[in-house]
């Protein structure tokens, strides 16, 4: 997606739309098939039908956001957003440095590039991550700042990242309770609604 008047703009990786589809159809198809082979004499694949149709609608959705998601340099200013953030503008004149540094991700011996751009006051003013861009990008969009760029040497952790890059963390970075309080609304979600779609249509279970 072109931007009018931008001198650089730059878009996650497209596998990671690739990926996003592909997990869809995985998971969905086969949970429906067996849903719709299970409920036919009950007589409701109507409904079954238009929910996942729903699901594929918000996949859609999702997927087109998705395709919106940049960072770019114009005016005097970058700017930039997430899938489901807004676009955050920082003036050129608020930076002082851009500090490319590696930290572990999933796994210890797996690790994941960060880009942070360094306020005047010592606090990280934007920041990029490394598994949803290309490596490439990353160093076109540092240098295009025109500011000083540092490349760190030592792969850091995630508590030792936060720590010397003071406002890089997402509102869900380095909150593992939070993390898991979502992982657990998110499976009571799943089992009501199950429960709700025996309940309703008196599906024998066992």
């Amino acid at each position: 997606m072109a931007k009018r008047g931008y001198s650089l703009v730059i878009h996650p990786k497209n596998s990671l739309l690739r990926t996003a589809i592909a997990i869809f159809f995985l998971t969905t198809l086969p949970v429906f098939a067996v849903l719709y082979w299970y409920t036919a004499p009950l007589g409701i694949w109507g409904w079954l039908l238009g929910f996942h149709l729903l699901l594929a609608v918000l996949c859609v959705l999702v997927s087109l956001r998705q395709t919106r998601v940049f960072s770019g340099v114009r005016d005097g200013a970058l700017s930039g957003n997430g899938i489901f953030s807004p676009t955050v503008t920082v003036p050129l004149a608020d930076v002082r440095r851009v500090v490319l540094v590696s930290t572990y991700h999933s796994y210890p011996s797996e690790t994941s590039r960060q880009l942070v751009v360094m306020g005047k006051n010592g606090r990280a003013l934007f920041r990029m991550r490394g598994q949803f861009w290309h490596t490439t990008d990353f160093d076109r969009f540092a240098h295009e700042l025109g500011v000083e760029v540092v490349e760190e040497s030592t792969i850091m952790h995630d508590v030792e990242f936060f720590r010397d890059y003071p406002g890089s963390a997402y509102w869900f970075d380095n909150r593992p309770g939070l993390r898991i309080m979502v992982v657990i609304v998110v499976v009571a979600i799943a089992l009501a609604a199950a429960a709700g779609i025996v309940a309703l249509f008196r599906i024998p279970v066992g």
